[in-house]
């Protein structure tokens, strides 16, 4: 059983990693303001103040960017999906 539980998390683990490298792909291609965003907020976990700050953008601008690179992802996951079920 211990060889199944561990086989079982090393899949596990290999189906994170590699969703953590299609994200981070995905967010290289993003315009270079919004990928800061993305990676300052999400990947370094910073609150909207400080990422506002360190990027020298208002919150509004921080907000603005942020929303438009959440829209930019889901329609590269959904083109990667939508590949998918060709």
């Amino acid at each position: 059983m211990e060889a199944e539980a561990m086989s079982s998390t090393k899949r596990e683990l290999r189906a994170l990693e590699s969703a953590v490298n299609r994200l981070e792909h995905y967010v290289s291609l993003l315009d270079e303001n919004k990928a800061a965003v993305i990676r300052v907020l999400y990947f370094e976990h910073k609150t909207w103040d400080d990422a506002a700050h360190e990027l020298h953008i208002s919150r509004q601008t921080l907000s603005r960017y942020r929303n438009g690179a959440i829209g930019d992802l889901t329609l590269m996951y959904s083109a990667i999906k939508d590949t998918a079920e060709c």
